[in-house]
């Protein structure tokens, strides 16, 4: 498909399409398109991928992208952000000439969160799912660098918590999984329930 756009409309033909066109992408991930942090090995085992469609993704996407850069003479596939939504980040990148930027980042930026804890002496953030994929330039993390900037502890609940110590060495002062252990997930994903166990979970919080 790049050889024949290429043909059709010369070596500048990414310059025809996007001629006035801007794009910024907003993520919350850091993830390369391939390897070991990319998009099939991260990203996959949650989609429901096999371990043998893990590998035969991960070897496709980096075909792909070899191919690309060969055509265009760049490649994106190492930016970070580039194993987004899939390889969307990828594919914004190296064909749409986007640009990337943390999503965490553009939000906190938009609602003003650091003037909104210069005064604070705790930050509560959480998750739906906390894990070492919340380190990877998630919202929590983002919010825990303002935190430590500010030298304000940061304390994350979650509705499910694994890799507590990994979290806790990032610098959160404490992790708080919110879920009791004998409550469906059905159960305690129901907006009632949740807000009661926020509240519990809180009141728990040293």
């Amino acid at each position: 498909m790049l050889a024949a756009l290429k043909d059709i409309f010369g070596k500048n033909w990414r310059d025809i399409f996007l001629q006035d066109l801007d794009i910024t992408l907003a993520s919350d991930v850091n993830n390369p398109l391939y390897g070991e942090h990319g998009a099939a090995e991260v990203f996959g085992p949650q989609k429901g991928a096999t371990p043998e469609m893990i590998v035969c993704l991960d070897r496709r996407a980096r075909t792909f992208a070899r191919m690309a850069a060969a055509q265009l003479g760049f490649d994106c596939s190492l930016n970070n952000g580039a194993g987004a939504a899939g390889g969307l980040g990828y594919a914004f990148m190296q064909f749409m000439n986007a640009k990337m930027r943390s999503g965490a980042d553009v939000l906190l930026e938009t609602v003003n969160f650091n003037s909104l804890i210069e005064d604070a002496d705790l930050i509560i953030t959480g998750e739906g799912s906390a894990d070492s994929q919340t380190l990877m330039g998630k919202i929590p993390v983002k919010v825990l660098e303002y935190g430590l900037r500010k030298n304000v502890p940061v304390m994350l609940i979650a509705g499910k918590v694994k890799d507590v110590a990994a979290l806790l060495k990032a610098g959160f002062s404490q992790v708080q999984c919110i879920t009791p252990t004998d409550m469906m997930l059905t159960e305690a994903m129901k907006p009632t329930v949740a807000k009661e166990n926020i509240r519990k979970a809180i009141m728990q919080l040293n």
